[in-house]
């Protein structure tokens, strides 16, 4: 039903191929060398930081680290998104610290998307779309404008701005199980409930950013994708609290005027999909699970730029399967311009944390007995 974007590249439908490989089940044998290199490095790395060989910067307010051991899809936005918003209803003011993948190399850092509760802020370090802040912080502001937002490549200078800037009492660190450079007080690692470690290999022979060993350092353990926790990060967790989050579709939302729609309204009506995620498998579930007739599934780059070529083609394609409505991601939807097509429609969805009361008491349980 999927099919990768045959207006690739050479480079890349060369990294669509690879992608495709690390998620199987075995591992390039040229390139096992280089991972074990690259793991060992890993492996050096964070040794440095936590004896304290290496220092790390201190944050001024509790720092929680949010991050996974693969490249991409565990739904690390999502879970951020979700986390702040346990936080808010806490009272507390949560900034949420990106690195702001795929933004303009010459947009300003730091840079602010989303303000939160604070009153005053200089339009010059306000960020104007997701060209300048990338395309999941801008997602993030829109769909909870009540968080603070801040992106930076240099996550401490990020800090320092959300802290003195804007007054935030706790930062999450988005994709940050890997920054080492900014201490956290609390690191939850996500790890998906279906091919977790893809072909267990690290980088470039796998999709691992480190060895499964470096699961030891985080305090709490989520599955995602999964009502019940896997095998595998039961094996892992210890005696270590393990949680489990699933997507749940909140409704269809139109891009050109915002109307709304329940997910079933368009149960067995005829839809062609498109989207640009590191798990573009998982949104196609999501879309099974709401029993559409999907006349066509395309699967892009995560982080897709569309242009109007790319754009062109997805219409003539939707035209030609014969579907009523073209739906994609709210990731994807923030990059394309809102009329261009007929009727895009976007699945809007959330990120939605087992015994979620449970889980967020215990992180601020961690990060109160420093």
């Amino acid at each position: 039903m999927a099919k990768r974007d045959p207006g690739l590249t050479f480079i890349g439908r060369l990294t669509a191929q690879l992608e495709e490989n690390w998620r199987g089940v075995r591992p390039f044998t040229a390139l096992r060398p280089l991972g074990a290199l690259y793991g060992l490095g890993a492996q050096l790395r964070r040794h440095l930081y936590e004896r304290g060989t290496v220092n790390a910067a201190r944050a001024e307010r509790p720092v929680v680290s949010l991050g996974n051991l693969t490249v991409g899809g565990a739904g690390k936005t999502p879970m951020c998104l979700a986390m702040a918003r346990l936080l808010l209803e806490r009272s507390c003011h949560p900034a949420i610290l990106s690195r702001g993948y795929g933004r303009r190399p010459e947009a300003r850092s730091p840079l602010i998307v989303s303000k939160g509760w604070a009153r005053v802020v200089s339009d010059k370090v306000m960020a104007s779309g997701p060209a300048d802040s990338g395309d999941e912080p801008w997602l993030m502001a829109a769909q909870l404008p009540q968080a603070a937002i801040v992106v930076d490549e240099n996550r401490t200078r990020a800090a320092r701005l959300a802290v003195g800037g804007l007054g935030a009492d706790i930062l999450l660190l988005d994709d940050g199980y890997q920054h080492l450079a900014l201490q956290a007080d609390c690191r939850v690692l996500l790890i998906p409930a279906r091919n977790p470690f893809g072909n267990g290999a690290v980088l470039p022979a796998g999709p691992l950013r480190e060895p499964v060993s470096a699961h030891r350092s985080a305090d709490i353990i989520v599955v995602t994708g999964a009502a019940e926790p896997s095998p595998e990060a039961l094996e892992l967790s210890g005696d270590r609290p393990v949680f489990t989050a699933e997507y749940k579709s909140i409704a269809w939302t139109s891009a050109r005027d915002g109307r709304t729609l329940r997910p079933e309204q368009l149960s067995g009506r005829p839809v062609y999909a498109f989207c640009g995620l590191g798990r573009p498998d998982g949104f196609q579930r999501s879309l099974e699970r709401l029993n559409l007739d999907l006349r066509g599934f395309e699967a892009l780059r995560d982080h897709q730029k569309y242009d109007e070529a790319l754009l062109r083609r997805l219409n003539d394609d939707f035209k030609a399967s014969g579907a009523e409505f073209i739906v994609t991601t709210a990731k994807d939807a923030v990059k394309i311009p809102p009329d261009f097509f007929t009727d895009l429609l976007v699945l809007e969805m959330e990120m939605h944390i087992h015994r979620a009361d449970e889980f967020i008491e215990m992180v601020l349980s961690i990060v109160k007995k420093l």
